[in-house]
């Protein structure tokens, strides 16, 4: 929680005033400048407890009003008044509209039993980012927010934390899920970074040691290890850090060098000890001062089946370039020639890249690999140039292109990005994506962070994309994934693993769709989906080839839709289980929308809960499955809660929760299941509908069962 303003503005002695530090001044701005937008966005009252808000009565119907400060925690929230002024009642509607809460771990607690504070009330539809300050001892273990209930921290696969798997320092993504804390990520990842860190603090220990070995040093540095060996007269050495304290021969004026701390780090290059300009410079044991220069040779040297380049090899000079698109077409053409069209990683440094348009990547395995997202993954939040950055310079064309659209299927082998973020400051970006995967087979995004561009990926021609978690957020124009196929290619598997996908852009509250799927695209299999203020947060439609197909979709989520939720214009088998959608709403958002009559077919909806929608689900496609659903009640009088539309055919509706519950009652005159007049084929059964007007409300003559069901009156 932010430091209070009387502490921040306090009083000092005279002699000593105490300067307000500028951190916590804006720590508190924000947060205070947080509160009164979301609040005067919606024009409507804050209470600081439940029991404040319900004494007061005086307001008119369907006012809306705020509870943020109640010590209970399920008592916060957005709460709409029933009944005119002087009567009636308040009814809470949904969570408090917070997408992003901060907790602080101070230590308060112990390390198996966590005691953070946030500056607003945390809530399941909230992500929460949280520090760690001690390392666990045990499991389980767990985490209270605000001294609220302790909820038992899991991995994203349900699993308890290993005994030291949170560690000290560690940033921790998740979300309120009933009694637990679900993180956003696996355990594992993150144990994987800490090794990583391990390992990279051991090799900084070996290399001190090793420059307090001045002999061992120097014979490393001179080749005994490797290459003393010279290569028309160009000197081979190990590494820059032996250097130090070797003294080279004076009529050698060019030496080449296999690493900085150590071989293959990725610092291998030519180095001279005429000043050419760059800025990579070190000093060798005989005081001379040696730039680095550019290579060609060195594409020999590291020649081999999966040759990875730095960047820096390219960037010498340019670093301070406005544009460093040329610098990333350099290093492609160099990858080709390296790896004879086969590929190669390209290493990106902590820094920020500036391009507009690369050339297509058209060869197999081109890999671009950073140091860490800024963000989400493995960076500061509080500084955006962190990690890796690649800032996209204005314009309206793809930015990063893997292959050349419109080429045949399936043509390039592997390739792909990780480790960095994607972004556009200022978001004048006003046309194109930021990823572009055209007609390649196996390519992979993981950890990477895509922010204020224009849309933000295309996959079309290719097979067996993946993405892993990654973040793409704020973007301007219509969606953020864009997977689509047509009458002459077809895009197959698109495989998604804890993705985040924010769909209001936060500078112009623009909405746009999460995912779009189109056409002959099918096979996909996704877990932990989730897509955050979208006006449709996944939308399947046809374009005259195949229709979308074969997708399987485990706990995915759509977070305050203002449209549709799942919206299926055409499409063959798309099941989703455990979905959890959530409505805004507002008059046209439906949970869930499946269209198409015909066209539209096996598509299936299992378990999972859907609220804040005027018109839950809207069923007009063939061989549909609606089970296991926990279904709220809508959000506007004389509608149905699910209507079943005169095209549809084969459709079971059974087992379900429809309407009433606690807290959450029907509008007025509410109908529980309608069927228009032409269905056929449709069974009704073993649902529970509460508090309905009209429980099932059947005007078609066919093939219609709508028995048996339990039917309570509130």
């Amino acid at each position: 929680m932010v430091e209070l303003a009387a502490n921040i503005w306090a009083d000092g002695p005279s002699s000593d005033p105490y300067e307000p530090n500028k951190e916590q001044i804006r720590a508190w701005g924000a947060w205070v400048e947080g509160i009164i937008t979301a609040f005067t966005s919606t024009g409507g009252l804050i209470y600081s407890s439940k029991a404040a808000l319900d004494a007061d009565l005086s307001k008119a119907a369907n006012s809306m009003a705020w509870v943020i400060g109640d010590p209970v925690a399920e008592n916060n929230g957005v709460y709409g008044k029933v009944g005119a002024s002087g009567t009636g009642s308040w009814t809470r509607r949904s969570d408090l509209p917070f997408s992003f809460i901060i907790a602080s771990d101070a230590g308060a607690g112990t390390p198996n039993a966590i005691q953070a504070t946030t500056s607003i009330p945390v809530s399941a539809s909230a992500l929460i980012w949280m520090n760690v300050a001690d390392t666990n001892t045990g499991t389980p273990v767990t985490v209270s927010f605000n001294g609220g209930t302790a909820l038992t921290i899991k991995s994203n696969s349900g699993e308890d934390v290993e005994v030291g798997g949170l560690q000290s320092g560690m940033i921790l993504l998740g979300t309120v899920s009933g009694g637990t804390f679900r993180l956003f990520s696996d355990e594992t990842i993150a144990a994987k970074l800490f090794a990583a860190r391990d390992a990279a603090l051991a090799a900084q220990a070996a290399a001190e040691a090793a420059e307090a070995a001045a002999e061992a040093a120097r014979d490393q540095a001179a080749g005994y290890v490797t290459d003393i060996a010279s290569e028309k007269e160009v000197p081979i050495y190990s590494t820059i850090a032996g250097l130090a304290l070797v003294s080279i021969d004076p009529g050698i004026h060019a030496i080449r060098v296999n690493g900085n701390a150590a071989e293959g780090d990725g610092w291998a290059g030519l180095y001279v000890d005429a000043n050419n300009g760059s800025n990579d410079t070190f000093v060798s044991g005989d005081g001379r001062t040696w730039f680095r220069s550019k290579d060609t040779r060195l594409i020999e040297v590291i020649r081999d089946e999966n040759p990875e380049l730095p960047m820096r090899m390219f960037m010498d000079g340019h670093e301070a370039d406005a544009d460093h698109t040329a610098r990333f077409n350099e290093a492609y053409d160099k990858a080709n020639a390296v790896s004879g069209n086969k590929g190669a990683v390209v290493r990106l440094d902590a820094f920020r890249y500036k391009i507009d348009q690369t050339q297509p990547f058209n060869i197999d395995a081109f890999y671009l690999k950073g140091v860490g997202a800024s963000g989400w993954f493995g960076g500061n939040p509080l500084n955006p140039d962190s990690g890796t950055v690649i800032e996209l310079l204005a314009g309206n064309s793809d930015a990063l292109r893997w292959g050349i659209k419109g080429n045949a299927e399936w043509t390039i082998q592997g390739g792909g990005i990780s480790d960095l973020r994607i972004d556009n400051v200022g978001g004048t970006r006003t046309g194109g994506h930021a990823l572009c995967f055209f007609s390649i087979r196996n390519w992979q995004m993981e950890n990477v962070e895509v922010s204020q561009v224009y849309n933000g990926l295309e996959f079309y021609g290719g097979f067996g994309g993946s993405i892993k978690t990654s973040v793409i957020e704020q973007v301007y124009g219509g969606h953020l994934i864009y997977w689509h196929g047509d009458n002459t290619i077809r895009t197959d598997v698109l495989d998604m693993w804890s993705v985040f996908l924010g769909a209001q852009n936060a500078l112009t509250g623009q909405r746009c769709k999460g995912i779009v799927h189109e056409g002959f695209a099918q096979s996909g299999h996704w877990y932990g989906v989730r897509v955050v203020n979208p006006s449709k947060a996944y939308h399947a439609y046809g374009n005259g080839s195949q229709p979308p197909a074969f997708i399987r979709a485990y706990g995915f989520e759509a977070d305050f839709h203002d449209e549709d939720g799942i919206r299926i214009e055409e499409g063959l088998d798309l099941r989703f289980t455990e979905p959890y959608l959530h409505g805004t709403g507002s008059a046209p958002s439906r949970s869930v929308a499946i269209l198409g009559g015909a066209s539209t077919r096996l598509v299936g909806i299992t378990g999972g809960k859907t609220s804040g929608a005027a018109r839950p689900f809207y069923l007009d496609a063939q061989g549909l499955t609606l089970s296991g659903v926990d279904i709220l009640p809508p959000t506007l009088p004389n509608l149905q809660i699910i209507e079943v539309q005169s095209n549809a055919r084969g459709v079971t509706v059974t087992g379900n929760n429809i309407g009433n519950r606690a807290g959450y009652n029907n509008p007025s005159n509410t109908t529980g299941v309608g069927i228009a007049a032409g269905a056929t084929q449709i069974e009704v059964s073993a649902n529970r509908i509460r508090g309905c007007a009209t429980a099932i409300n059947n005007l078609a003559t066919g093939d219609i069962v709508t028995t048996p069901n339990t039917i309570w009156s509130s």
